[in-house]
Formats: C-alpha cells, structure tokens, sequence
C-alpha cells in the first residue's frame, strides 16, 4: 500500500530510511542478532529522528511500534506491541524484538518494560531476522516514583559555633530517583535552623535530617555536622550560694565561664575578679565575708589577649528595713513659732534594695533621686510626734518616733543664775476668804484663821519692850498718926492702938493681858480691833508688892475681976505686913483700819486709814486682907498673947488711902509709857498682820531635792525657790493676791534647750488672763501650768533625772515576784537607766478635762535578766499620758486616764536568750501593755496633805503650830489649776 505523504512526512522518512540502514549496516558488523530481541542504538532528540522510516533492503516491510503508556512512573510495566507489513500493507507473522535507549534504567523481558530510572527513553520493534529497526520509535517518559527515602547533604560539614552551613535535603524513590517535593530541616538544640541552612549555636557534633511535610514517614538519612568553639565573647560572673538577698555574715564564692559568641564555654581563658571596694572580708578558698547590710559588688575581666568583656553581680545584703533619718527635727528639738506654718521635716530614706513606700505620721512622702525627703507637719503647743515608716522592697519595715517641743514662747534659762531671774508673774494665785482671816472662833491649840495666829503671835510678844520708860523704882510713904483705934481683944480685953503707917511700894514687871483680835476684810482694806484684858485677865497689870510698917504704942485694957477697977499695960510695939497688889488696866481696845493693796507693777501699799483707842478700869487691884503682925505681948496670968490686926476690917479707908498714895503716883509714872504703847503697838499689830500675810507670800529659799529615781549615781539637787507677792487685793469676801514663782537649779544637763516652753494662749487657741478667783473655800491656791512644767523643767535641768532606776520590787507589773515575759519567764533585776532628751511637760492646751503629761525622746538603757541570762535593750520611749487631779474630803487624788502616746521605738536588743527570743519584739509586745495594764485608770490617793506649817514662817511661832487643811476641791480655767482647801 503506498501512504501518501506531504513533503515534511517525505523529508521525516528520508531520515527514517537513512537512520534504519545505518543501524542495518551497524547491527551487520556486530554480526547475527538474538531471535528474542533487538537492541536497538540508543536514540535521543540530539541525533534520532523518531519519524524515520525504517524499511528492509529487499522487500519494503515497515516496522511499527506501540507502546500501552507512553508514561508511567518508576517501577511501572509498559507493554510494546510491535507490527511489521509488507509493502503492500499486508501483516507479515515474523519474529521481531523491542530495543530500548538508554539501555539502562529500564528492563525488558520480551514484549514487557520493567521502569527503574526515571527519564525518557525511545522504544522501537526491529525484525530481528531482516535486522530491520522502527524508526519512527515510540517516546516513553518514566516519572519517579513514590517517595521513599531523604537524605540531608551538609557543605560543610564542619562549622565554627556562629556560622551557617546549607543543607540539601535530597528525595528519592525505591529506585533512587530524585523526587520534587517540599522538604525542611529538623530543627534541634544546639543548631539555628533557618530555611536550608543551619548556623551552629552549641559546639559538638550533630546529626542533621530533613524531613518532607508531605511524607512524614519517609525514610531520613542524616548528614553530620561538627560545631567547634569560637573565640571569647562573654564572661559570666557565679555566686555560691546564689540568693536574692543576704544577711550579715554570710560567706559567698565567686566564679566565672568564659563563653564564645554562641554562649559555649571555653576554658582555660585568664580573666581577673575585682571584689568590692569596702567591707568585704577575703577568705580562704577564694571566698568573701559580707559582714553587714549593704551592696557588694564584684566584677571579672577577661585578660588580653582576649577583649576586656566583663561582668558584675552586685549583691544585696539585708537584714533590716531601710536606712530612715529625721535630720530635722533632730531627736529633744525645741522650735518656736507660732502654729500657723508648719514644721518641715527633712530626712533621708535609704536602702540597698530600694524604698518601696516612706510614710510620716501617715501620709506618703515622695523621695528624691538621693532619697531626700520634705514632708510639712502642723505643730501643736507641747511634744509633737513624728511617726516615720518606710519599707524596702524586700519587705523590711522599719519605724522611727522622734519628737519636738513647740511653743510660741520659751522662758530662757541658759543665761539664768538665779530663782529671781526665772520668776513667773502671777504663778500662784491665792485666795484667802473672811474665815480664813477670822471665823470669830478662836481656839490657839487649832489654829485655822489668821485672827487666831495673830493672837498666838501677840501673845508671845514682850511688850515691855515696846513701853520705854516703865521701869519704876520702889517708893515709900508714912501716914502719920495714921492709928487711932480701939478694938475689942480676948478675954475681955481692950486694945488701943496709936501710932503712924509707913508703906513700902516695890514694883514688879508689867504684864499684859491676853489679847483678842479680830480682822474683817472689807474693799482694798481690812480692819482689824485688838483687845487686851476681859473680866477675868486685865489687859494690864502691874504687880506691887507693899510693905507696911506701924510703929504703935498698944494699951491693953482688962476689967479687973477683984475691984472692978480697969488694968491698963502698955506696950511700945512694931507691926509688918507685906501685901501683894497690882496695878492694873482692865481693858484696852484698839480699833484700826488698815488699806492694803498691790496692783501688777505697783509696790504694795499699807497704810492705817483709822485708829481708835481706849482704856477702861484703871486703878489697884483690891487687897482681900490686910493683916498686920506685932509679934506677942506678956500679960499676967494670960500669959503670951499674939498680936494681929486686919487693916481692911479694922481700917476700911486703907483701900482709899491705897490709891490715893501708890495709884496716883503709879499712873503718873505709867500714863506716859502707855500713850506710848498705843503706837508701837498698833505698829506691831499692823506690820504683824501685813508680815504674816506678806511673809506667806514671798519666800527666798532653797529646798533639797531627795534622789528622785531611787538610785545612788543621781547628783544631789538643791532647788531654789524665789516667791514674790504681784497683787494683792481686798474685798468684803476676802483677800486675794497674785504670786510670782521662780524655780532653779544648777545645770546638770548637756542639753541646752531654747529654754521653758511657755503656755503662752497654746498658739492662741486660748487666753490665759491670771485673775482673782471667786472664792468659795476659806484658801484657794491656783497654780500657773507653766509653774509646774517651771519645776519639772529644773528637776531635769539639773540632771536629777538621768540617774538609774530598779524596778525590781514592781513585782507582777514588769517581771520578778510573778511578773516577767510570755511563757512564765520571770523578770529579775529590772534597772532602767533613762537619759531624758526633753524635760517631762503638763499639756493642758488640747485635753477636754484632762490634762497630759509628755515626755518625748526619752532613752532608756535597760538591763534585766531572763532565767539567769542578761539581757540588755536600747530604746527611745515616747509618753503623753491622760492625768487628772481630784481634790475630796482627805485630800488630793492623782488619775492616771488613757494613753495618748506610749510608744517603744527598740535600738538594740541582745542578750542570753538572743537566739530563742527576739528579745526586741518581746519587750515592745510585753512592756507596753504591762505598762498600759498597770497604770490606765490607776488613782494615786488621795494623799492627805500635811498642815501648813507656821512656826517657821514667823519667828516666836510655837513649833508645830499648823494649819490643818481638808476638804480639797480642784478645778481648772485657762491654764490655772485651783486648789480649794477648807481649814479644820
């Protein structure tokens, strides 16, 4: 059969024919071929033409092959059925073979293709007998097959740490055909994996895979890869033991690796440590001692040739709450303004760890960069408190109290000398009422008025020597023929007597009568009257002694009982009589009214406004007897008979005679020296009653101070007193008068204050305006609060109060005798050694009926022991404690109220115990409210106040005389506290 064909399929099998004689001539020279198959020359799209026709030399045949696929994929059979025809067109039944280029790759058995390598291969039947070849040839495509295994290709295969090597991740199927698929590197420790590549980050050798996403069951082969050092590049600094924070005495070791760029140690690479520059204690071993809190740093430096890399580790040690300073107010700061600024606080808070929060009395305070600090306060007259707090952030809390006085006046005292230069005006205010002057009841063995004490005073006075001219020398007088009588005898008998009366007169000393006097106040005055004498005690009486002589001649005269006749004898006789008389004044009254008065700033005025005297019963005492002796006469038979005569009976104008002879001259004599009495006396009376009130109001003394803490290192103190009278006035109610007080003592101190805070209107919230009181008991004494805080200002202005105190004997209230710490442990030995920063003050500014004791800075040094251990604590102890004084029937009572302030800031505490206690937090825990328990609510008396004493106010005043005080009130008005006393 003849095809036709266009000129391209003409040209196609020109080559055919051409390309199948060549392989003719080719399988000719390789002599006779296998029946089975031909192998045909391996054809490829460079060199073979697949159109060429293939035709035998003798009778045209044509050759055809046909593949059942032309692709497939590895592993895969294709069948090749080949045809060969005539010329004609006509099947010829022959022997024919496949043949197959490349020759590798795929097997042929017969008629069938067994696929291995992928790739594309040219399939022809030939005719073996006529070796004759298709030329047209049939293309077949082997595809690879399904994946099977992965093999990871590493260039290079070894890197240093920090460079890259890429990785060729290869798929094959079971023939090994490389399959395209999507394929990763695995990533491990050790290795950066980015994309393909990998970058070596620990040194050591690896084992790198790949991995299809697609196929995660395929089979991996790793490629090694070796990572080795760099060179350094880092130094890392170790601390053994490594902790957050240390305390004070641990001991650390310092280390360090040296790393290259990777972070892979090198060893054996010189470096240097840098320990701290302070506290640090070197050890053996390398090791270092932290001693105390604080910041310690350490650094290691590479040495050259190395690059100077270097690292630090800064370690904190801590073991308390930060660093906290109050640098003003210092610690017993005595300020003065006038409360309408406040107080700036500065300080500093620091610590190694950081602050994380400050507080003063509250309120958050910012911190500076440096940890400076300012924080205002608005003051209050008296302690101010300052509670400072803050914490680290490691959570170590501290706290600190300092305190300051603040006034808007301090009474200076550094450049006082005296009492005098430090007195107070109008400290004391006294009030006497009318019944204390004079209650009309006058019983010298109770004195309680000032009438009764001026009596008592009078009476030991010698008014003798207030009367010039009274000593009278004895006189004598004779009252001729003063004896003419006849007086019946015994027996019968008749005396006559006739003769003259010659008295003697001898005077004694004057004496005078016990005085009366009587004082009433009145507006600016009082006035007083004085009497002297009553019924029974004449105001002035003059004792005489008279001694009477009669020279007489007696006649006796008898009846004779013989004669009837009268007997008469006669006797010249002389008769004594010594009397005892007086002159005397029955009564005296004196009646003054006396000014008196003293105003702020003015000297006292006393003066007698009025003086009214008089004189009742002047004369000689009355003799009862006078009974003369003239010894005896002989008389026969009746033999001795005495002879005595009363003048008064038998001579009743004797007492005429009397007063005309002996008062006459008598009061002559005295008349003058008694008008002179009159002004001396009232004198007495006036300066006795202004003295005494005066001397009971002004008084320069010194007064021994007993060792106020019971120890024996406290120095003796004597306190100068200086009292002084300010005012004095009168009304009908009663005197009243202003006293200035002046309280001092010799330095004993190193504290140098600005001196007494004064009340001062406690930063005007109050007007303190001294005044006199309403009086409502007979003695009424307000006392200035600046008087008191005046005396406990010297008792630790001296020095008194830095002693030593045992407290041992305080027994269950802070250990010994039942008391001591929690857990039953007894407290012996308590001795507590106080150094008071600030002097101990009565606040009565801000209290509604109470007033406050303060006591601000106060260091204690306490040594006790626990179980027979020492213990010791340092402490700052702040106190503002609730006090009230009640006055009652017996006499004042102290009330201990609430607690303010009772605060312990604890500097220091150690002791035996030490390590089974914080001996800190128990004596903060366990003193204050042992202290609290123990004195909250306490009431001291009433304490029974001892009688005034008088006797050594004034002079001649017998010892012991006293007032007896009782029935106390007590109240309190702007600054004073008045004390009412009823006088028993």
């Amino acid at each position: 059969m003849i095809e036709k064909i266009d000129l391209l399929q003409a040209v196609q099998r020109i080559k055919r024919i051409f390309l199948a004689s060549a392989v003719l001539l080719l399988g000719l020279a390789g002599g006779a071929c296998s029946e089975s198959s031909i192998k045909g020359t391996p054809v490829n799209d460079n060199n073979v033409d697949t159109d060429v026709l293939g035709e035998s030399s003798n009778s045209g045949w044509l050759i055809e092959t046909e593949l059942s696929t032309h692709e497939v994929h590895s592993g895969e059979t294709v069948e090749v059925t080949c045809t060969v025809v005539d010329a004609q067109g006509n099947k010829i039944d022959t022997h024919t073979s496949v043949w197959v280029t490349p020759e590798t790759g795929i097997g042929i058995n017969t008629t069938t293709l067994k696929t291995s390598k992928a790739g594309k291969y040219l399939v022809a039947c030939q005719l073996t007998s006529a070796a004759l070849l298709d030329a047209t040839m049939e293309e077949l495509t082997v595809l690879p097959g399904e994946p099977h295994t992965i093999r990871a290709v590493v260039d290079p295969t070894e890197i240093t740490a920090g460079s890259t090597a890429n990785v060729d991740c290869v798929v094959t199927d079971y023939a090994g055909n490389v399959v395209d698929v999507a394929t990763s590197v695995e990533p491990q420790p050790g290795l950066d994996v980015v994309d393909h590549g990998v970058t070596g980050i620990k040194t050591g050798e690896y084992k790198v895979s790949c991995t299809s996403p697609d196929y995660p069951d395929i089979v991996s082969i790793p490629g090694p890869l070796k990572v080795v050092a760099g060179i350094p590049a880092k130094v890392v600094l170790f601390i053994d033991p490594e902790e957050e924070t240390y305390k004070p005495g641990a001991v650390v070791h310092p280390t360090w690796k040296v790393f290259d760029g990777s972070g892979n140690e090198l060893k054996k690479v010189a470096a240097t440590l840098t320990p701290p520059d302070h506290d640090a204690v070197p050890k053996a071993g390398g090791k270092f001692l932290l001693p105390v809190d604080g910041l310690y740093t350490f650094t290691v430096t590479l040495d050259p040739p190395s690059a100077p890399y270097s690292d630090s580790k800064t370690l904190l040690v801590d073991s308390k709450g930060p660093t906290l300073v109050i640098d003003w107010p210092q610690r017993g700061e005595t300020i003065q303004g006038t409360g309408e600024q406040p107080v700036i606080i500065v300080g500093h808070c620091t610590d190694p760890s950081g602050v994380e929060w400050l507080k003063i009395n509250g309120e958050t305070v910012t911190l500076g960069e440096d940890g400076a600090f300012e924080a205002p306060m608005m003051p209050g007259w008296g302690l101010n408190w300052i509670v400072a707090e803050a914490r680290d952030n490691q959570g170590y809390d501290i706290r600190i109290t300092p305190t300051y006085y603040y006034s808007t006046t301090y009474q200076p005292w550094e450049s006082a000398d005296s009492a005098a230069e430090v007195r107070l005006d109008n400290a004391i205010l006294a009030g006497m009422s009318q019944a204390f002057l004079d209650d009309g009841v006058h019983d010298p063995a109770h004195p309680n008025d000032i009438a009764t004490l001026l009596e008592i005073l009078l009476g030991l006075l010698d008014l003798n020597t207030l009367v010039p001219g009274l000593s009278i020398p004895p006189f004598d007088t004779t009252l001729p023929d003063a004896l003419n009588l006849e007086i019946p005898g015994p027996f019968g008998l008749t005396f006559v007597v006739e003769g003259d009366i010659q008295l003697a007169v001898q005077v004694g000393n004057l004496e005078f009568g016990k005085p009366a006097i009587s004082i009433d106040a009145r507006d600016l005055g009082i006035d007083t009257s004085i009497g002297l004498g009553n019924e029974t005690n004449p105001a002035i009486l003059l004792p005489i002694t008279l001694t009477i002589t009669a020279p007489v001649t007696l006649t006796v005269l008898a009846d004779n009982p013989f004669n009837g006749q009268p007997l008469s004898f006669d006797f010249e006789l002389v008769g004594v009589s010594v009397l005892e008389s007086g002159f005397q004044v029955e009564h005296i009254g004196i009646f003054t009214a006396l000014d008196i008065s003293k105003f702020p700033g003015n000297d006292a005025e006393i003066s007698i406004a009025d003086i009214v005297f008089e004189v009742d019963g002047v004369g000689l005492a009355p003799l009862k007897s006078a009974v003369i002796d003239f010894g005896q006469i002989q008389l026969p038979i009746l033999g001795n008979i005495p002879i005595q005569f009363d003048l008064l009976a038998i001579l009743p104008q004797i007492q005429d005679v009397m007063d005309l002879v002996v008062l006459d001259p008598l009061w002559d004599m005295i008349e003058p020296g008694l008008s002179g009495l009159i002004e001396p006396l009232i004198d007495s009376i006036v300066s006795s009653v202004a003295t005494t009130i005066v001397s009971l109001l002004n008084l320069e003394t010194v007064v021994p101070l007993p060792n106020l803490l019971g120890g024996t290192d406290a120095p003796p103190v004597d306190l100068e007193v200086s009292l002084g009278l300010d005012s004095i006035l009168f009304t009908d109610a009663g005197g009243t008068g202003g006293l200035g007080l002046g309280l001092w003592t010799t330095k004993g101190t190193e504290r140098t204050p600005l001196g007494l805070p004064l009340r001062d209107g406690c930063l005007g919230a109050q007007e303190v305006e001294p005044g006199f009181l309403p009086l409502q008991k007979p003695l009424e004494v307000s006392g200035l609060t600046d008087m008191l805080n005046q005396l406990m200002f010297a008792i630790w202005w001296s020095g008194a109060l830095d002693g030593s105190v045992d407290l041992s004997a305080l027994g269950g209230l802070l250990g010994g005798g039942g008391g001591g710490l929690p857990g039953g442990i007894d407290l012996d030995g308590l001795i507590l050694k106080p150094t008071f920063l600030l002097p101990p003050i009565l606040n009565d500014c801000d209290t509604e009926g109470w007033s406050t004791l303060q006591i601000g800075d106060l260091y204690v040094d306490l040594d006790v022991a626990a179980l027979g251990f020492p213990i010791s604590a340092q402490m700052f102890v702040d106190i503002s404690l609730q006090v009230d004084v009640q006055g009652g029937p017996d006499g004042l009572a102290v009330v201990l109220g609430e607690f303010d302030i009772l605060d312990m800031e604890i500097l220091s505490a150690a002791g035996g115990l030490g390590s089974l206690f914080d001996i800190g937090s128990i004596l903060e825990s366990f003193l204050i409210p042992a202290i609290k328990d123990g004195i909250v609510g306490l009431t001291l008396g009433p304490i029974p106040l001892p009688g005034l004493p008088l006797d050594g106010l004034v002079p001649g005043i017998p010892p012991g005389t006293t007032f007896q005080l009782g029935d106390f009130t007590v109240q309190k008005n702007n600054g004073y506290a008045t004390i009412g006393v009823g006088i028993k």
